[in-house]
């Protein structure tokens, strides 16, 4: 039975109701890049067509309704740096208003430079000047200050589509995916700086974190545009009376039919195709209409997929609580089986327990973030929160580090004894890598804030850290004066091998604080290991470690440390069978960790065990994850490792594949271009991956250029 959906007009909505204002519009700013002017990038087939068959949906009398002049459509030469980075000011701020809908549509190539706190994401426009860092910067479109200069729009209704992680621009590299990183999905998400009244605003991404989003010659579109004009022109997607096309109802329609073509193509050609479309969401207070269609349906319904929740708690150490039932710490995932309210409890020693109701609809993952306010006392008295920390605060989620760095400093000299200030600085200088930094500011902790053994286990833990990776970009050794320190405190080491002594030190006395702490005896485990010379520490670490395990399985944190130390004993084993039986045990913890929350850390160590097994498939897969999830690093180095380790398995592959060996040789060729992108000369990359216990796996494929860059032959 078909029926036609009936569109009721705002005006008569306003007659109906008495409410008289001005009707809210929606406004769209539609960009598809299939051309470049610069040769070295190559073109895509489609972008350009899937944004002008974007623009005529929003612009048809029974499907978007929108009149032209409110959709700017940018296409191959008209989507210049200059049009997409000025369409905020020039078209949608003399026109968009509280009530109104902004609509972004974005397809073309997509670009992520840098690791951590400072990687970019970029969108190429058809007049990019080249790919170098500094050529992005002048002349690409940045996501995240796209994303941040649209939040200053007055709009009500924010909804971004986002089609750019497609092949590698650069030509000969198609078979390397260019795959949708953290960096690129934190960057396009749409958040009002300045509002006054309730918005909502929801991504929708072609693929999910780790994955690249095709084209398909048969449907001439992406995949992803396909199906989501099939949804809005043909599928049951709206719904009566009105036809709405609500966005978690047309996001699980486009991801069944989306993962339906990747299995078929998987099985129809020589290379796995995996792509999982995905809308993101943090404000979202009812489910959001993307338009309302007023073409014949059909009565058939479709049935959106279970509502995701992902919870990011601060400080790392919290535990989080989905209805009674704990999933995890820090940030944690979990597929809900039912739309409605959930409650989440939140809970961490020396921080209220924060209790909330969120209200999750099908078809979004829904981005909570909770922040823990600090307690003393067996009263669980809470502490005023100064001013300045909840500024800085602030400043950090907004990107702006050095100010809430300045911020961070100026609450602890005014608030010596102020713990999260410390915590939150700590945790700002470990992800940049400034491990002398991340020491001194935990040596503070434990001076001026108590040693309780929470505070403990984070400096024993930040001490290991600076004993495996060493002092970091900002402090060196050279620079520590005067006489040698107190034997009786906490100091900033002198060396790799001072640290792991004072991270055993402040681990042993964490412990003996409070043996019932799981971060306590993950610190002993870890500090263990990072003062074992031979091997002598292997049963009292994997002990410590596993008491951790068993005090909270459910934090990411345990397995991931624990399968760390498993693999760190067994890359020495002489014993090939038992080497490979601890590696394989290694690996179980690492899946335990990814399925509680998949961090870098966890893919990458999952990846370093899949390699030193020989599962190609499986180490390629983690590496390219461990890849994708960059902006959480914190060593460059590390992550160029990463992707010479994904060149390296090109190459394997392009041995075993004749028929491939073109497009794979191409893609290594693209792996080691990236690796060198982030450290030139590779020194250290390398370094990273011998002391992985990789030599086996990787110094007989290394390019001639690369062989001699460091002595293989030595003890790691």
């Amino acid at each position: 039975m078909k029926r036609i959906g009936v569109l009721l007009t705002l005006t008569a909505f306003a007659a109906l109701t008495g409410k008289v204002s001005a009707a809210p519009s929606t406004w769209a700013l539609v960009v598809g890049v299939s051309k470049y002017q610069n040769p070295m990038i190559t073109g895509l087939k489609y972008p350009a067509i899937d944004a002008t068959a974007i623009a005529d949906v929003l612009t048809d009398p029974k499907l978007g309704h929108m009149p032209k002049d409110h959709v700017l459509l940018l296409a191959d030469s008209a989507a210049t740096s200059t049009a997409i980075n000025g369409s905020v000011d020039t078209f949608f701020k003399p026109r968009v208003k509280e009530g109104d809908t902004v609509i972004v549509f974005l397809a073309g190539h997509g670009v992520t430079k840098g690791v951590g706190d400072t990687a970019k994401a970029y969108l190429l426009p058809t007049d990019v000047k080249g790919l170098t860092t500094q050529a992005l910067d002048d002349s690409a479109v940045n996501l995240r200050a796209l994303a941040k200069h649209m939040g200053e729009l007055p709009a009500s209704n924010f909804v971004a589509f986002v089609d750019a992680c497609r092949e590698d621009p650069t030509p000969g590299r198609a078979v390397k995916p260019n795959t949708l990183t953290d960096v690129v999905s934190d960057s396009m998400q749409i958040a009002p700086s300045k509002s006054t009244h309730t918005v909502s605003s929801a991504t929708f991404f072609a693929c999910s974190l780790g994955q690249r989003a095709y084209e398909d010659a048969s449907y001439g579109h992406g995949v992803f545009t396909y199906w989501i004009l099939d949804g809005i022109r043909r599928a049951a997607v709206p719904k009566a009376p009105d036809g709405a096309v609500e966005m978690g109802t047309l996001a699980s329609y486009v991801g069944k039919n989306v993962a339906t073509w990747a299995r078929r193509a998987s099985q129809n050609g020589d290379f796995e195709f995996d792509q999982t479309p995905e809308v993101l969401t943090s404000l979202l207070p009812d489910p959001l209409i993307l338009m309302h269609v007023s073409r014949d349906f059909d009565d058939h319904t479709i049935t959106p997929e279970p509502p995701k929740l992902i919870v990011a708690a601060m400080p790392e150490a919290a535990s989080v609580s989905v209805d009674g039932v704990e999933i995890g710490n820090g940030t944690v995932e979990k597929v809900l089986t039912t739309a409605g309210k959930h409650t989440i409890l939140t809970r961490a020693t020396g921080y209220a327990p924060v209790t909330q109701e969120v209200d999750t609809f099908p078809g979004y993952a829904q981005q909570i973030k909770v922040e823990l306010e600090p307690v003393v006392g067996a009263g669980l008295t809470p502490v005023e929160t100064p001013a300045v920390y909840t500024e800085a605060r602030a400043a950090e989620e907004r990107q702006e580090y050095e100010a809430a760095e300045a911020g961070y400093g100026v609450c602890i000299a005014q608030h010596p004894d102020f713990a999260p200030a410390y915590e939150a600085l700590a945790d700002l200088e470990r992800r940049q890598g400034r491990n002398g930094d991340y020491c001194q500011t935990l040596v503070d902790l434990v001076a001026k804030a108590g040693t309780s053994a929470h505070n403990l286990a984070q400096l024993s833990l930040a001490y290991s850290q600076y004993a495996f990776q060493g002092f970091g970009a900002s402090t060196d050794p050279a620079t520590i004066d005067g006489a040698a320190p107190d034997p009786n405190s906490y100091y900033l080491p002198r060396s790799q091998s001072n640290a792991g002594d004072l991270a055993l030190k402040a681990a042993k006395a964490a412990v003996a604080a409070d043996g019932t702490l799981p971060e306590a005896q993950r610190s002993l485990g870890l500090a263990l290991v990072a003062t074992d010379i031979d091997g002598h520490n292997r049963s009292a670490a994997l002990k410590a470690l596993g008491m951790a395990v068993i005090l909270d399985h459910d934090d990411w944190a345990n397995h991931y440390t624990l399968g760390f130390a498993i693999r760190y004993y067994a890359r020495r084993d002489d014993d090939v069978d038992g080497r490979a039986s601890d590696l394989k045990r290694a690996v179980v913890e690492q899946q335990l960790a990814v399925k509680s929350h998949g961090t870098y850390e966890a893919y990458r160590e999952l990846a370093y065990c899949d390699h030193l097994l020989g599962d190609i498939d499986g180490a390629q897969k983690a590496y390219e994850m461990a890849n994708a999830l960059r902006g959480a690093a914190t060593d460059g180095n590390e992550v160029a490792g990463i992707n010479c380790a994904l060149a390296v398995l090109a190459r394997v592959k392009a041995d075993d594949t004749p028929s491939s060996k073109v497009g794979l040789m191409a893609a290594s060729k693209g792996y080691w271009s990236d690796a060198t992108d982030i450290n030139p000369d590779l020194k250290k990359p390398l370094t990273t991956l011998k002391n992985a216990g990789l030599r086996d796996q990787v110094e007989k494929y290394l390019p001639d250029r690369f062989k001699n860059t460091i002595d293989w032959s030595s003890k790691s």
